[in-house]
């Protein structure tokens, strides 16, 4: 059975089955590393969409960033279930760096004492507000810019190594004395993400992979989608969107063509016609390396079902040359 969903009035049928299996949200501090961005990155752009009143807290708030952290490492932990090795180990898909957590960009009239102090790297300044800052977040001054041509405004750049809400710090900023700019920082552009929809009994995570001139918007977009149950089973609902036709970080290799589909793939890939005659054979090799046995009929229809979920090479032989295809099975 197929799961039919309806985005933007565009009926989209997702591409695997149903499939549910037992997993785990257990956390050991690799796994807090690897996910814990991605999860405060996914919470405080819940706050913002629905308008949550702790989107103008600085702190953001554990209890509502670990129940999305338990849910990317229940997937993590689905190493059986389908889909999983593709957006965790073959794309390793995380989250678009927006917003960011850790800098905070202000403008403030140069002339301020308290900006004196930082120019200078005093501690205290003598501004209330601004200790308060440094001292109750951990800021420590990255940069300080003066401007030559200036003697009205100077920037100044604060790291912290804390997770924080930056956009609201820097809101907060904006109403010390001073200060005429603020900027919470955040990537332009575009990429792979991750987002979540909460639900009483679960959660719903997407992830996507994004390709083709995402400096100003992707052009193509594969999503995978999984249900996080609250007693930490996964079920992969399968994907959807672009064929993925090329990856991000691989070597290429010269001649590559599109010759099988679809991509990703499960059970069976389809040689095109074009590609068909009485000379054509193919070759398959693991991404360990291994060759890898198939079975094809007259119609170039290939079964693929005793594969593994992960990447595979396919080397393609005819009359017009030798051609080269990367394929993610799922």
């Amino acid at each position: 059975m197929k799961t039919a969903l309806i985005f933007f009035g565009i009926l989209i049928t997702l591409s695997s089955q149903s499939q549910i299996v037992q997993s785990t949200c257990y956390q050991d501090s690799a796994l807090i590393s690897t996910y814990q961005e991605d999860a405060k990155r996914m919470t405080v752009r819940r706050f913002y969409d629905n308008g949550n009143p702790y989107k103008d807290s600085i702190v953001i708030p554990t209890n509502y960033s670990d129940t999305i952290l338990n849910a990317l490492i229940a997937v993590h932990n689905a190493v059986s279930l389908s889909g999983r090795d593709t957006v965790v180990n073959i794309l390793a898909i995380h989250t678009f760096f927006n917003p960011m957590f850790h800098d905070i960009d202000i403008t403030a009239d140069s002339n301020e004492v308290w900006m004196q102090q930082l120019k200078n790297n005093n501690f205290p300044t003598g501004n209330f507000a601004i200790d308060n800052l440094i001292l109750d977040y951990n800021l420590i001054v990255a940069q300080y810019v003066s401007y030559p041509l200036s003697d009205v405004t100077d920037d100044v750049r604060f790291y912290t190594s804390k997770f924080l809400n930056m956009k609201a710090m820097s809101d907060y900023a904006l109403t010390i004395p001073g200060i005429i700019y603020s900027n919470g920082g955040g990537w332009s552009g575009d990429g792979s993400d991750i987002t979540s929809t909460i639900f009483s009994d679960r959660i719903e995570l997407t992830y996507s992979y994004g390709w083709g001139d995402c400096i100003l918007g992707c052009i193509k977009r594969r999503y995978w989608k999984f249900n996080v149950y609250n007693d930490c089973s996964v079920e992969y609902l399968g994907s959807y969107g672009s064929e993925i036709d090329f990856y991000v970080g691989l070597d290429e290799v010269s001649n590559e063509a599109n010759f099988l589909f679809p991509n990703p793939a499960k059970d069976y890939l389809q040689i095109s016609q074009e590609f068909i005659n009485e000379a054509t054979t193919l070759n398959c090799i693991s991404s360990s390396g291994k060759k890898v046995s198939l079975k094809n009929d007259l119609n170039g229809k290939i079964d693929i079902s005793h594969l593994d979920a992960g990447l595979y090479f396919f080397e393609l032989r005819n009359e017009a040359g030798v051609f080269y295809q990367k394929i993610v099975v799922e």
